[in-house]
């Protein structure tokens, strides 16, 4: 599963904007209990954490959407790195919350609101 990690720090975490990386992390499907598959993802997010994996996917990502806007013919090396950088993820899960307060579109309130990652 990709999971997204924040990787802002200090003063960073004011500035209204995103910083974000992804790790790649193996989930206990086959464990036959749902209460003994949390600790075990928060131990494997805990150990990735660790590592430069979140950082280096967020630079990577910047190089690739500055190569984007500078060079038109560049879609096909960018569907080309998506395309390997993704073939074994099946899943993207997050744990962010949710507004704090309602939101409201078209002068309507938002009652539900599903989120989608498109594939690449």
């Amino acid at each position: 599963a990709a999971v997204p990690i924040n990787l802002r720090k200090g003063e960073e975490l004011r500035e209204l904007r995103n910083k974000w990386g992804f790790a790649v992390v193996g989930l206990p499907l086959t464990s036959p209990s749902a209460r003994a598959v949390v600790p075990q993802v928060g131990r494997a997010m805990r150990f990735v954490k660790r590592f430069m994996e979140g950082e280096v996917s967020y630079r990577i990502t910047f190089v690739i959407a500055t190569i984007d806007q500078t060079f038109q013919r560049a879609g096909a090396v960018i569907r080309w790195f998506m395309a390997l950088a993704t073939s074994r993820l099946t899943l993207c899960v997050s744990n962010v919350p949710g507004p704090s307060s309602h939101l409201h579109l078209g002068g309507r309130r938002v009652a539900n609101l599903l989120g989608f990652l498109p594939p690449p």
